[in-house]
This record gives structure tokens, sequence and C-alpha cells, in this order.
């Protein structure tokens, strides 16, 4: 078998790998470790190149994952293709210690399929990278991408959930109407717990020590 692989001094070379067959019995998994073998420099020399080749094979496992991930999705699409009522859920998170950006938006929907007995079904459609200012106007066009994307019409949302933002509050809006908002309790307590212990000296030190270790992890 031959690999394409990288290493310092090229750009890329090839490797030869001759598969190996069984010529003995098998040894007996009480009396057979590691050490036991004659040739301990090749093992290590071939687990090198195998390493080399996990790391560079680029058409190797990032081919399967995409593969995996275009089938997967098309599924999805389909099945929501045929859900008459689907609640949204969406927020920004900002990476720490970076200014990357993404939008993630969960579908929730009860399945139908088969006419079985209702299940409550979720999904996380995308997490997708905003390259823009987080305005109101920008993500409703990211709503409207993605709904798009996975074939959700909007008549068939019945409402999206997120933060207490102004400009999500307002790209909820103009996205889809008056009514169809509903806030996250989640970001409701946290608001109600921060602001009870803002001016709580040993309670906010507790908090910041905390916060420092999470962010140093």
């Amino acid at each position: 078998m031959r690999f394409a692989t990288k290493n310092k001094n090229s750009r890329s070379s090839e490797v030869n790998i001759t598969p190996r067959t069984r010529t003995s019995s098998p040894v007996s998994s009480t009396n057979s470790t590691i050490t036991n073998t004659n040739k301990p420099a090749e093992i290590e020399n071939n687990f090198m190149e195998l390493s080399e080749i996990v790391i560079y094979d680029d058409t190797g496992i990032t081919g399967l994952m995409e593969q995996r991930y275009a089938t997967t999705k098309a599924i999805l699409k389909q099945k929501l293709s045929e859900i008459n009522n689907i609640a949204l859920t969406s927020d920004i998170l900002t990476l720490t210690n970076s200014t990357r950006s993404f939008i993630v938006v969960t579908a929730y929907f009860l399945n139908t399929a088969n006419n079985c007995t209702p299940e409550h079904e979720m999904v996380t459609l995308t997490a997708r990278r905003m390259y823009q200012a987080h305005t109101a106007d920008y993500i409703k066009e990211c709503f409207e991408n993605i709904t798009d994307e996975f074939t959700i019409e909007k008549d068939c949302i019945l409402s999206i959930t997120t933060d207490g933002g102004a400009n999500m509050v307002a790209a909820v809006k103009k996205f889809l109407e008056d009514g169809k908002r509903i806030p996250c309790m989640a970001h409701l307590l946290n608001l109600i717990v921060d602001g009870a212990t803002r001016d709580n000296a040993p309670v906010l030190e507790i908090a910041n020590r905390v916060k420092a270790i999470v962010t140093y992890l």
C-alpha cells in the first residue's frame, strides 16, 4: 500500500507499507506484551509512519467525515421538509480570548413519521461563523440563509427563543413578526443572579476566581 506523507525535509513523500499476514499461531494473551517483540525499532518506525499518515491524510479521515456530514444533512433536510410546526432557538457565542463569533440555531419538533406516537426531537442545525457586526439586519440574514439551507418554511416556524439583546429581539421581529419571539429563561435567570450578586463583594470575589480558573482551563 502507498500513502502520501509529509515531513520536515520535503513537502511530501511516499511511504510503502506492505500488509503482513500471521504465519504462526496466536500467542496467549496472558503471556503477550509489547516487550516480548524482537523488533521494537521496526514497530516504532511503523508507528511513526502511520501517525504521519493519519495527521496529513486529507482524503482519508477528513473525506469520510465530510461524506458522513453530507449524508446526515440530506436525511435531516428531508425530515424537516415534512414537519409543519418547528420551534427554533438561537444564540450568538464568542470564543474565549478570541474575536470569532458563531450563531447557533437549534430546531425542536414532534416527529410523527409512519403514524407512530409523536416523539419530541431536537437537532442543532448549525454553528455558523459570523463575519460582520451583530446587527439586527445581519442576524435576520443569517436566519434566512440557515432556514433556506435546511428547507424550513417561515410559515412552519412557531417561534424563536433568544436572549433579550436588542439586536436579537429586532432580528426576530424582522424575520418573522411580533409575538414570535420567546424570551430565554436561562438568560433571564442569569441576569437575576448577576444583578443580585453584583453588589455583594464576597460572592463577587468567589465568582471572579471561578471565572479566572475556567478561562485559564
